[in-house]
């Protein structure tokens, strides 16, 4: 829902804001004014003459000085209204990107499927606010495409169950949760290193110092040279 200031002293500007807002704004002020159908539709009779001139007088106040004189030429308010559109109006552009992101999006491990799922969350709220939804169907099969050999039990679910967007990632994510607990409690279990694994072990190949006595006693000492 867009909101507006309703001060008579502010007006929006075109550049100042972007096309979308603005777009919505200046059609509640036609609206008001009873003049939207000129932006609507094409005039067809000299009797709408009036309300055109209107319809021109809201728009042109809605740009600043340097688009007003790119469009000083227009007589029409459906002309200019669509004119603005194809110069300012870059939501197919935009909606064309977010849709090649979710062709470009990757699970190259376990730990990736959380960021995956929240940018894959991400550009369907977007796509939403743009007005163009995509069904749920297009989030599986890309969720499903990506997710790991070993998740195929949950790709089987998501499949055959029918289950929501919403719900395959609750689904995938619990089971993203339960495998990070079970390893954290197999390495708690893991045997720690004590005081015996850290003492240094004894070489087969060295004489005790009895020993070395033993073998050196009778024997004389070697003259140093």
């Amino acid at each position: 829902m867009v909101h507006r200031n309703t001060s008579p002293s502010f007006i929006d500007i075109l550049g100042d804001i972007p096309y979308k807002p603005w777009s919505q704004l200046t059609m509640l002020v036609l609206e008001e004014q009873g003049v939207d159908k000129c932006v609507t539709k094409p005039m067809v009779s000299p009797t709408d003459e009036k309300e055109n001139r209107l319809a021109m007088a809201i728009i042109f106040k809605r740009l600043n000085s340097e688009m007003r004189a790119k469009y000083a030429y227009y007589t029409n308010a459906y002309d200019l209204w669509e004119r603005i559109k194809f110069d300012h109006d870059d939501t197919e552009w935009t909606v064309v990107k977010l849709i090649n992101r979710t062709r470009y999006l990757r699970i190259t491990s376990m730990s990736d499927i959380t960021r995956f799922i929240e940018e894959l969350n991400d550009i369907k709220s977007q796509l939403e606010v743009f007005g163009l939804p995509l069904p749920d169907v297009y989030y599986q099969a890309t969720l499903v495409g990506e997710l790991p050999c070993q998740m195929g039990w949950e790709a089987a679910k998501i499949t055959h169950a029918g289950l929501s967007f919403n719900q395959a990632c609750e689904l995938v994510l619990r089971s993203v949760r339960q495998e990070t607990e079970k390893a954290q409690i197999i390495k708690s279990k893991s045997k720690p290193k004590g005081d015996w694994d850290n003492k240094p072990k004894s070489n087969p190949h060295s004489r005790s110092k009895n020993e070395k006595k033993k073998y050196t006693k009778g024997r004389k000492p070697k003259r140093s040279e």
